[in-house]
């Protein structure tokens, strides 16, 4: 039998330090074009780039994405349910939140996680 798991693997590249990143719990993903970093890269980063970067702050993995995602929702829900006049502008925001952000986690997991360890 043929192992197609090697078909799966992709080589990411640090934006700060140009070396592989081969497990998920080194990939950390920051800026706005959610550009792949090593976590201490990002914790110390050298070039101008990565302390941009860093100041910006990274984009939430794992369980933290999820927790925020509810926070965010509840937060919104909560100011939708205060001020009816405005219903259709927030609830178009609370969607436009949900795509957005939703979209991104999604891209970054078939971009880098999933060829990850």
């Amino acid at each position: 039998m043929y192992d197609f798991s090697i078909l799966k693997m992709k080589t990411i590249i640090c934006t700060e330090c140009k070396e592989q990143i081969k497990k998920r719990k080194e990939l950390a993903i920051a800026g706005k074009l959610l550009q792949p970093y090593h976590n201490q890269c990002l914790e110390k980063p050298k070039s101008n780039l990565g302390k941009l970067h860093k100041f910006t702050g990274r984009y939430p993995l794992c369980i933290r994405f999820w927790f925020l995602l509810i926070v965010g929702n509840a937060f919104l829900g909560g100011i939708l349910s205060r001020t009816p006049e405005s219903f259709f502008v927030l609830l178009f925001f609370l969607i436009l939140f949900n795509i957005v952000f939703v979209g991104a986690r999604i891209g970054i997991y078939y971009i880098y996680e999933q060829h990850l360890r």
